[in-house]
């Protein structure tokens, strides 16, 4: 079963993303921050990791920094809702790591076509 870590600092969202995701097969654990999300990743394998790259305890780029670090085998999937135009924060979160990026709110089905081409990237490599 692959794992995918969700770490958002809002509960209602980390529920969201794993009522999409466990009926069609994935395990997925939750996180509020990043310090959390170190914990519950050193003792197993993560497979994708999707974070808020706007937290209230750490600045987003530096904890997309911090995951890629402690996670290198995993896709990282960047997200936020306050994205700026003038500040692309979701395009500078690649720069700093992150393998894929959505848009807050997002659908199940644009859920599903990021988790896909995750997916063939990692076969491909």
């Amino acid at each position: 079963m692959s794992a995918i870590l969700v770490i958002d600092n809002h509960e209602a969202v980390r529920r969201l993303v794993r009522h999409m995701l466990e009926p069609v097969g994935y395990e997925v654990l939750e996180a509020s921050n990043s310090a959390e999300a170190l914990t519950l990743g050193s003792s197993r394998l993560i497979d994708i990791v999707m974070m808020d790259v706007i937290q209230p305890a750490k600045e987003g780029l530096e904890a997309v920094l911090s995951i890629r670090q402690s996670f290198p085998q995993s896709k990282i999937v960047a997200m936020t809702g306050q994205n700026h135009p003038t500040l692309d924060v979701l395009e500078t979160s690649r720069l700093f790591g992150a393998h894929a990026t959505l848009l807050k709110p997002f659908a199940q089905d644009t859920l599903f076509k990021v988790l896909s081409f995750l997916w063939r990237r990692r076969l491909a490599a």
